[in-house]
């Protein structure tokens, strides 16, 4: 069993050899993760906290009211993900060069990346 990653990176550069969209998703990855949790999959989440199982053997079996909340999520994230390889093509040399240095986005980064997910899910919709 591997252990779980730091989020983010304790070091960087997370690794060598890394391409550079790989190191500007591994920079923005905190914020996609809470960019991806809806404002109805969080509050939710909240609820089915505190929710006992209420499927008979759910608790033996694994089985979590999450499953709702982390499906959303995860059409979230890959929206997000794919906008952030698109957006990263974007960054001039020097924004990448900190990027590579330092971990740093610039500061229109993330809310770009944002827009433009909510964007292809519109797309996606047919809208």
């Amino acid at each position: 069993m591997k252990p779980p990653a730091a989020w983010p990176p304790a070091a960087w550069p997370p690794g060598h050899g890394l391409a550079d969209h790989r190191l500007i998703f591994l920079a923005a990855k905190p914020a996609l993760l809470v960019l991806s949790q809806s404002r109805l999959g969080l509050l939710m989440s909240v609820f089915e906290r505190g929710a006992p199982n209420t499927t008979r053997g759910g608790g033996s079996r694994g089985i979590a009211g999450r499953d709702m909340t982390t499906e959303g999520r995860g059409e979230n994230m890959r929206s997000l993900v794919l906008a952030c390889d698109e957006v990263g093509e974007r960054l001039t040399a020097d924004e990448l060069a900190t990027v590579r240095a330092s971990g740093q986005l610039p500061a229109w980064f993330v809310p770009a990346v944002h827009a433009h997910a909510r964007e292809l899910r519109r797309q996606r919709r047919g809208r």
